[in-house]
């Protein structure tokens, strides 16, 4: 039943301060209606990528 359960698992987040700063951060004007949700979307994208290529 657990290898089941493992196996149907269909997202994962990972309990990163610096993961979920990011997100706050790029997607925060959005939430306060400053910017839209794509160029704030692109912005986190653009963060994450560079997060990760390091």
């Amino acid at each position: 039943m657990v290898c089941e359960m493992l196996m149907d698992i269909d997202r994962f987040v990972h309990p990163s301060p610096i993961l979920n700063n990011m997100v706050f951060d790029s997607m925060l004007p959005y939430f306060r209606d400053e910017d839209s949700y794509k160029n704030c979307l692109d912005e986190l994208r653009s963060k994450l990528k560079f997060y990760l290529s390091e």
